[in-house]
């Protein structure tokens, strides 16, 4: 079989995740919490042969990619694509400063986010693309291997968009993020992806 399985993380509970602030490409660190569930995620991911871990060059990505792989021999190869969002002037505020002083382009996200470009930063549309493409050249990098990537819930949203709702409009549907939850995508040997499985919990778009 020629299958490639994608793992994709969210990073661990991060400062800014603790204090409500959109982060985007501002670099918050983990926190305790964060640290212990990406430990635990790593405990439940311990016996998948990894080839290779492609991460965020954020702290908080980065790290949690670290601890789950801790211990063992698996390389991890940072890619700027996997960054969150560059949300422009968003970044760094909390989303009741967002509410009150860009109450449109925050509209804009929470119903039609696939047309929603942030003010000083880039598009969704930008960032779709450059996420999706970096799966794609993971696949055909990586034919019938299991790759880890730690990612961002932005990134994650888009990818998930793509795989499981057909295109960016598949943003607009309810997808829950939590830190340190897992999406397994699939490319068969046709070239053809799928959402196998996901895990479940509570989470929002910021």
């Amino acid at each position: 079989m020629n299958d490639t399985v994608l793992y994709v993380v969210r990073h661990g509970k991060s400062l800014g995740n603790a204090r409500r602030i959109w982060q985007g490409k501002c670099d918050f660190p983990l926190i305790d919490e964060g640290r212990a569930q990406a430990r635990s995620l790593g405990e439940k991911l311990r016996d998948i042969p990894f080839s290779v871990c492609y991460a965020s060059p954020l702290s908080r990505a980065l790290e949690t990619a670290r601890i789950i792989l801790m211990g063992r021999d698996i390389p991890i190869v940072t890619d700027a694509r996997l960054a969150e969002f560059d949300a422009g002037i968003w970044c760094g505020n909390t989303i009741d400063w967002i509410a009150e002083n860009d109450p449109e382009n925050l509209k804009c996200w929470r119903e039609t986010p696939e047309l929603c470009a942030f003010p000083g930063g880039e598009t969704v549309a930008a960032a779709y693309e450059r996420s999706n493409a970096a799966m794609d050249e993971y696949a055909l990098r990586h034919p019938g291997e299991k790759v880890l990537v730690a990612t961002h819930a932005g990134m994650l949203r888009c990818m998930t968009a793509r795989f499981r709702y057909g295109g960016i409009r598949g943003m607009r549907e309810p997808f829950p993020v939590p830190n340190c939850s897992v999406s397994v995508f699939r490319r068969d040997g046709e070239g053809v992806w799928h959402a196998d499985e996901q895990e479940e919990g509570r989470g929002n778009r910021e």
